[in-house]
């Protein structure tokens, strides 16, 4: 029984050894692949072109110092070219940027206003509204027409 589960992971030992040999020259085959085709080297594609997957790219070190070392120095020409935005994309910017100076130049029109609102704030803070009426419809009318003078009262002069 003993020499019978021996073998039995032996053969295990050697199919995961077999296993590993064989994805270690799929991803090595991808990774060839990539550069002749002076496509990005990076994990994601290595692992699509090798059909591996990144677990198995990033625990394996060989690889991982490969694929770090060729994404580093293999960048892609179009990704250093500064291109300049559309025309169109440049009216757009300019229109926003209008709209925030504007909204910035009205804000700073309302800074007095904030100090006479904050006044005014205290002073409805102070002035505790009238006490709620009793029970019924035609008080609770009167409630609504109170609470309306009370914040016509308070309300801030702009």
């Amino acid at each position: 029984m003993t020499e019978q589960r021996a073998q039995r992971i032996a053969n295990l030992t050697r199919a995961a050894q077999t296993k590993r040999q064989d994805a270690i020259a799929r991803a090595e085959a991808g990774l060839r692949t990539l550069i002749k085709s002076n496509a990005a080297v990076n994990f994601r594609s290595v692992a699509e072109a090798g059909r591996v997957s990144l677990d198995f790219l990033y625990r394996n070190d060989d690889l991982r110092r490969r694929i770090e070392h060729l994404r580093a120095q293999h960048r892609p020409a179009h990704a250093h070219k500064q291109t300049s935005p559309p025309a169109e994309a440049s009216s757009v910017v300019a229109s926003l940027t209008a709209k925030l100076r504007d909204a910035h130049t009205e804000t700073l029109n309302y800074a007095p206003n904030w100090q006479q609102h904050t006044v005014n704030c205290s002073r409805y803070d102070a002035d505790p509204a009238p006490p709620p009426p009793t029970t019924g419809t035609s008080s609770l009318q009167t409630r609504h027409q109170q609470l309306d003078q009370h914040l016509h009262d308070h309300r801030p002069n702009y």
